[in-house]
């Protein structure tokens, strides 16, 4: 077994409904993130590559992790509320913001 010395941090545990159509915009956290869509569905469009986006829908049940620097957009394209759970683990030098999310600009998506 590895020690690792602590490091000082922060834990950010947060359950959110998305209302049809509603998104959260362009974004990254600088923490590794955990989500669980509880209820719903909803679809992620991510940055892949220089002004390249890739979409995809997660559905009630699904769990998936987001890395720190991972920017991202996702929107409630369903017909029904979604229901979202969402943790990250900051490391206290981060400086975290109010709500864990650093907006970014959309980028040009081909």
């Amino acid at each position: 077994m590895v020690r690792v010395n602590p490091v000082p941090g922060t834990v950010v545990v947060e359950g959110f409904t998305m209302s049809p159509g509603e998104t959260v915009g362009w974004h990254y956290h600088k923490g590794l993130s955990y989500i669980i869509v509880l209820r719903g569905s909803v679809t992620e469009q991510e940055l892949v590559g220089p002004d390249r986006c890739q979409t995809h829908q997660d559905t009630a049940g699904r769990a998936f992790l987001e890395t720190p620097g991972h920017v991202h957009n996702v929107t409630n394209n369903g017909p029904d509320t979604a229901v979202i759970w969402w943790a990250t683990v900051f490391p206290k030098s981060d400086g975290l913001e109010a709500d864990g999310t650093y907006p970014v600009d959309p980028p040009s998506c081909n």
